[in-house]
This record gives structure tokens, C-alpha cells and sequence, in this order.
């Protein structure tokens, strides 16, 4: 099975110079909420809050195993950046976070120092999280991650990574979807308008259908009542003649 992605998460934090050439900062709090957004496989974008639970680094922080801790690296590699910068030397546990001791290599260690004396003194982390479910609790909303796995540290500065961003990108979806829903209403409201038009239509050709139909009955009614009362004149015509015939002198009727 594939190992899982790497993320990459930013927290506000200040580097401590505890040494000549080592750092000391807290790299993950523990017991706080952020908005991340993570990337999908297949190009999706996953937008959520995250927090860390204390111990989530914790078997990294208790291994004994001999330089696994050193393969955790410092980079910098903003606008261009300075690359490997020097490895983590000691992780440590407390309620509010992870720490972690990082020497830095002496070649490196001048432009270390100038980076934090212009400000450069946030970090971000890229980690990992172990196969299976476990690793992860949702609580009202929020995912917080019970193990995780850090492979890197990196150098920034301030203001590089914010969570601004991360709700800026919320804000642009949040509008998009305002917009296509205003659109879907708009459609609907036309769609109904258009509806409503069409029943008018077809109920007014109805009326009108209707209308003629008893107008034509009416006119039948008329023609027939008129062929009624003509068929009867001409019978009363008749009968009139057959009375006259039968009054008239004889030498009259044959006239």
C-alpha cells in the first residue's frame, strides 16, 4: 500500500536562537484549530479545520532508534532560498506542542542569523499521516489528528503562509457558489415566469376554443330553429292554398 501524502501546514511561531548555531521553537501546537486546505488526487480541493491532539509526534519524540530524528531537516526555500539549512537535533512533547532542538551547519549559520534578524523566524511542516483510520478524530467539524508523522521542517517568513489565504480561497468559493446559486434563482424565477405565461397562454386558447365552439353551437341552434320555422311557413303556406282552393267558385280553383 502506497504510503499517504505528504501535507504541508503553517502555524505562527518565532525561532529561538539557544545556541551559536541551534534553534529551538515550538514546530506544531497542540489544542488549537486552523482552516487548512489540502489538494486532492484527483484536483479537488479539500477545505477544513484541523488541530493536533498532545502526543501526535509522540513516536517519533520517544524513538531510540539511532538518527531518525536527524533525517528531519531544516530548508528555506522562499524566493529562492537557502536549501538545507541543518538537522533537528532533539523533539520534545509538551501540553501546548511539539518543539524541537535544530543545529544548524556552519556554512549556513551567518544567513540563518541574518534571516532572523530580518524577521525570517515562522516554520511550516510537511507530515505524513499513518496508514488507516485511526489517526484521525472529527469532533464538532473539526479534524483532529491523534498520530502524524513530521518529515521536514521549513524556514519562513513572517506572514508567508496565513490562514487568510486559506479563507480567501473559502471567500472565492463561498462567492462563486453565491453567484451560480443566484443564477440557479434567477433561471428558476424565469423558468416559472415563463410557465406562468404559457398557462395564461393556453388557457386564454381555451377560452377562446370554448368560445367559438358555443358560438358555432349557438349558430347551428339559429339554423336550425330558422329551417324549423321555415319547413312550418311553408307547411302553413300550403294548407293556407288548400283552404282557398276549397272556398273558391269552381270555375276558380284551377286558377
Amino acid at each position: 500500500m502506497p504510503p499517504n501524502p505528504t501535507m504541508y501546514r503553517a502555524f505562527p511561531s518565532s525561532l529561538e536562537r539557544t545556541g551559536p548555531r541551534q534553534l529551538t521553537g515550538r514546530l506544531v501546537p497542540y489544542g488549537e484549530t486552523a482552516d487548512v486546505l489540502d489538494e486532492l488526487p484527483d484536483g479537488q480541493i479539500d477545505i477544513y479545520r484541523e488541530g493536533f491532539r498532545p502526543g501526535a509526534f509522540g513516536p517519533q519524540v520517544n524513538t531510540r532508534a539511532q538518527k531518525v530524528i536527524q533525517r528531519i531537516g531544516l530548508i528555506h526555500r522562499h524566493d529562492g532560498g537557502l536549501g538545507y539549512l541543518g538537522p533537528v537535533m532533539a523533539l520534545r512533547e509538551a501540553q501546548d506542542g511539539l518543539y524541537g532542538d535544530i543545529m544548524i551547519v556552519p556554512t549556513k549559520a551567518d544567513d540563518v542569523a541574518a534571516l532572523l534578524d530580518a524577521g525570517v523566524d515562522e516554520l511550516s511542516i510537511e507530515f505524513r499521516l499513518p496508514q488507516g483510520n485511526d489517526h484521525t478524530e472529527i469532533v464538532d467539524g473539526v479534524r483532529w489528528r491523534k498520530r502524524a508523522h513530521l518529515d521536514g521542517i521549513a524556514l519562513e517568513p513572517k506572514g508567508a503562509y496565513r490562514t487568510a489565504q486559506v479563507l480567501a480561497y473559502r471567500a472565492e468559493m463561498d462567492a462563486q457558489k453565491a453567484a451560480e446559486a443566484e443564477e440557479q434563482r434567477i433561471k428558476a424565477e424565469e423558468d416559472k415566469a415563463a410557465d406562468e405565461e404559457k398557462a395564461r397562454a393556453e388557457a386564454a386558447a381555451e377560452e377562446i376554443k370554448v368560445r367559438a365552439e358555443k358560438e358555432a353551437e349557438a349558430a347551428l341552434e339559429r339554423k336550425r330553429r330558422f329551417e324549423e320555422m321555415n319547413s312550418r311557413f311553408d307547411a302553413d303556406v300550403v294548407r293556407q292554398r288548400e283552404f282557398v282552393k276549397a272556398y273558391l267558385p269552381g270555375d276558380r280553383r284551377n286558377q
